[in-house]
């Protein structure tokens, strides 16, 4: 039974003092938490000293609110336990306040996390780029040194054969003589740069 109530109560519950006193406590608590009084009870006759809580009350409204509750036993004069003085204090803007920064803080940890997979699928991604890189590096240089053992295989047999060989190309006029063609017309090497005229003033008049 509510034997008091001051007027920091009305203000947390909306009860005033006349309609709360001599109400049962189960007035402005939850159904599935009367237990819970008798618990609070229990604990302070036994262990005669203040106990502190945090649980959820019902206002006149029906608005659930969370408190903080403070129990401490009431004594006569033998020193036996007559009564229990419950201090409340109402902790629904903090605990909203703590819920609101969880939420905040589980979106900031999903936002890492989520930020993470990226940088490590994007990391993935690089190192696979990395190694196909590396993959068509040793390619190309394995197709380069082909190149140059094939040319350099070409140039012993045209050198072993004694083969004269130029390229031309028609549309610039540029055209490139090996050794041997040198030699074929009488020129010593480099002597004169490579060009059709230098060429067809070496072919004897009866082939031109």
């Amino acid at each position: 039974i509510i034997l008091t109530w001051n007027e920091a109560a009305e203000r947390i519950y909306g009860y005033s003092a006349r309609e709360a006193v001599g109400q049962p406590i189960s007035l402005i608590v939850p159904r599935d938490r009367i237990q819970e009084v008798e618990m609070i009870a229990e604990n302070t006759r036994v262990e005669k000293r203040l106990v502190s809580y945090e649980t959820l009350r019902i206002t006149k409204s029906g608005a659930p609110i969370h408190v903080s509750l403070t129990a401490s036993p009431l004594t006569d004069a033998n020193g036996n336990i007559t009564g229990i003085s419950i201090i409340v204090r109402d902790i629904t803007e903090s605990k909203k306040a703590e819920a609101e920064l969880e939420e905040h803080r589980q979106h900031l940890e999903e936002m890492v996390q989520a930020r993470t997979q990226e940088l490590l699928a994007k990391t993935a991604e690089l190192q696979t780029e990395r190694e196909n890189l590396a993959v068509a590096n040793r390619k190309l240089i394995a197709q380069s040194e082909a190149l140059r053992k094939s040319e350099e295989r070409a140039r012993l047999a045209l050198q072993a054969g004694k083969m004269a060989v130029w390229d031309w190309h028609i549309l610039t006029g540029e055209m490139i003589w090996n050794d041997e063609l040198y030699h074929m017309l009488g020129y010593e090497i480099g002597a004169v740069k490579p060009s059709y005229d230098a060429w067809t003033s070496r072919v004897h008049a009866d082939d031109q």
